[in-house]
């Protein structure tokens, strides 16, 4: 009896311990389940948080502003097709925009499409009558049409609703510049251009050109001058100036600008037939003789004006 005494709190002992043992490895379990719970969750917030930002952006949706400036830039990249698609989808927004609608009738005239151009300008003028741009597309059209007088009116039209239309200029000019009697408000005209955008190598050109056709030759070589200050490599320029440049007797400089705007061979052609125009036939052979030499089977030009001067020395001309 006494013996089953002794046994008994040792029973109860290692009882109490196991219970205890128990307990405490229940808990420690629950505490790590917890925490290994927290780990995944913030992990997963984690990798949600990448994944949005990985994930392509949805841009926001574009205004017909947005196109119409997108066509700009496909202009000054001289990818006119691209832009007439940006300008089009800008009036499909908005088909009151005037200067898109404008934009898209000036690349329908540069592709040859006069009618086409014609109907755009004509909803530039409906939508908004006292904008010039109407009337100076129109007098674009009617002027690549040949038809002078109703381009003359447009243009004028233009400038007296926007007299910061320096195209309107420009085109007048060419038009007065026509009529021998109209030639000085032809010059005038294109000063008033020249004033409004004075980097426009055209206007001088054309102001050169009014000044030669006149006799003023003096004026057209400073007008030409100007126009190579802006652009050093324009070809015609240079071939205007050298014409301008024989009239002031500068046949040295004249043939330079001849070169300049073409080649050698071409320079000497050209300076040749100057001087078969002015019966200087000795410097004239003598100068369409190197133009042959330097191109004998490209330059049949120099030989039709070699037998010219031929020609003109054995009749005296």
């Amino acid at each position: 009896m006494r013996a089953a005494r002794s046994i008994l709190p040792i029973l109860l002992v290692f009882v109490v311990l196991v219970t205890l043992t128990g307990c405490a490895t229940r808990e420690t379990t629950v505490s790590t389940s917890g925490e290994y719970r927290k780990m995944l969750e913030l992990q997963k917030q984690r990798n949600d948080a990448i994944d949005r930002e990985m994930a392509p952006k949805r841009l926001p949706e574009m205004s017909a502003e947005d196109h119409d400036g997108l066509g700009d830039r496909y202009m000054r990249q001289g990818d006119a097709t691209h832009a007439f698609l940006e300008y089009r989808k800008a009036l499909v927004m908005k088909p009151g925009l005037v200067l898109t609608r404008y934009k898209v009738g000036r690349l329908f005239l540069e592709k040859g499409l006069a009618d086409e151009a014609m109907k755009e300008f004509d909803i530039v003028e409906k939508t908004d009558p006292h904008n010039g741009l109407s009337h100076l597309g129109k007098g674009m059209v009617c002027f690549r049409k040949g038809d002078l007088k109703p381009a003359r009116s447009q243009f004028e039209g233009a400038l007296s609703l926007d007299e910061r239309l320096w195209e309107a200029h420009a085109f007048l000019g060419l038009i007065l510049d026509r009529d021998k009697e109209t030639t000085e408000r032809a010059r005038e005209h294109y000063k008033k251009g020249i004033a409004l955008n004075p980097g426009s190598v055209e206007l001088y050109n054309n102001l050169g050109i009014s000044y030669y056709l006149q006799g003023d030759y003096t004026q057209a070589v400073a007008a030409y001058r100007k126009a190579l200050c802006i652009d050093p490599s324009s070809r015609r320029v240079y071939n205007n100036l050298g014409l301008a440049l024989t009239g002031t007797g500068e046949y040295k400089d004249a043939f330079e600008a001849f070169k300049r705007g073409k080649d050698t061979a071409g320079a000497y052609n050209n300076i040749g037939y100057l001087y078969f125009m002015e019966r200087k036939y000795g410097e004239a052979i003598e100068a369409l003789e190197k133009a042959i030499e330097l191109k004998p089977s490209f330059y049949a030009k120099a030989h039709e004006n070699m037998d010219m001067v031929v020609t003109g020395t054995k009749t005296g001309e």
